[in-house]
């Protein structure tokens, strides 16, 4: 296995994450869904995308976009230490891509905090009221106050609010 140290110890790469990919479609009998198995057949996997945990230090997981010709067809997450099936999810019409480029992430950041400066963005994600799914993270970009966070719409955000009750935080 070739893997790099992280806090919790071994974390696959992007290559075992797609293979930990398909071996979760067919575990999980995905292949059913007639959309995925022509994906399968006809497509391709996306660079997996390693994103990291804000809530849990150390865990990650892989988003692993699968693409064929009209655009991408379904998501599966593998975690990153394990390179167990987390999630998966179809898009009833393939869409031309579900995650911003970390380009255009600094790009949106830019143009609403121009008087920052910014550093490398890095997906991030964990439940908070701006997103409760881990298939949409977040790019946490380092600025001058700590960090910015921008969505994969392009909105971009100063702080992340907790799930809470009731409008608690």
């Amino acid at each position: 296995m070739n893997a790099s140290h992280n806090i919790r110890g071994t974390r696959i790469d992007a290559v075992e994450a797609v293979d930990a990919a398909r071996r979760g479609i067919l575990d999980y009998s995905l292949d059913r869904d007639p959309s995925v198995k022509s994906a399968l057949k006809s497509g391709h996997p996306e660079t997996p995308l390693l994103v990291e945990r804000l809530d849990r230090p150390g865990d990650a997981y892989y988003l692993v976009p699968w693409r064929i010709k009209e655009g991408v067809v379904f998501i599966v997450e593998v975690d990153a230490a394990t390179g167990a099936m987390l999630a998966s999810s179809t898009f009833p019409n393939p869409i031309p891509s579900p995650f911003l480029l970390p380009e255009e992430a600094a790009h949106y950041a830019a143009r609403e905090f121009p008087q920052y400066t910014l550093g490398k963005p890095r997906l991030v994600w964990k439940p908070c009221r701006e997103s409760t799914s881990s298939m949409r993270p977040f790019y946490q970009i380092p600025c001058d106050h700590g960090f910015l966070y921008v969505d994969m719409e392009g909105s971009t955000l100063l702080e992340l609010t907790p799930l809470g009750l009731g409008g608690t935080h």
